[in-house]
Formats: C-alpha cells, sequence, structure tokens
C-alpha cells in the first residue's frame, strides 16, 4: 500500500478540518480485491472499502477523483454517526 494513498487521504481530512480523525488503510485480501480502509473519531468509526483500480490508476497518474468521492463519502457518513452518538441515539 503506498505511502502517497495515505498521505493524500490525510491531506483530504486535514482540509475537511478531520484533525482529530484517524485513518487506516489495510492491505487488499487478494489481488484485485479492494482496499479496506477505516476512519475512527474517538469511539466510533465507519470502514469503506477503495476499489484497486482506482488504487492503481491514483498510484500511475495521480488521478485522485474517485477516490476523493469515497473518502468524502465515508467522512460525511462518520460525521453522521458522531452526532447521533452525541444526541444520545446509537
Amino acid at each position: 500500500m503506498p505511502t502517497t494513498l495515505f498521505k493524500f487521504i490525510e491531506k483530504l481530512l486535514f482540509r475537511r478540518g478531520g484533525r482529530d480523525i484517524t485513518c487506516r488503510i489495510f492491505k487488499p485480501t487478494s489481488p484485485g480485491s479492494p482496499y479496506p480502509a477505516m476512519l475512527e473519531k474517538g469511539a466510533v468509526s465507519e470502514q469503506f472499502f477503495l476499489k484497486s483500480r482506482d488504487v492503481e490508476q491514483f498510484v500511475r497518474c495521480g488521478n485522485d477523483i474517485n477516490l476523493t468521492a469515497e473518502v468524502m463519502t465515508a467522512l460525511r457518513n462518520l460525521d453522521r454517526r458522531v452526532k447521533k452518538k452525541a444526541a444520545g441515539r446509537s
């Protein structure tokens, strides 16, 4: 898993104000399968998957449109879960 991908996601989180959000990216279980990723904020987490085709395209030519969309969707879902937990609805 390329370090540049992790740094790219960290930069997205930083721009969005997610300084207290941690990101973990795991290796795919087999070639061609998606990269499991997880965003965590406190005790709340959101798991999502990055398509290996999109990751390869990002590494090869820097195209980040699809990755940005996946990460931002996961970040919105995480924010929604954090707000629910803060309101007392789990």
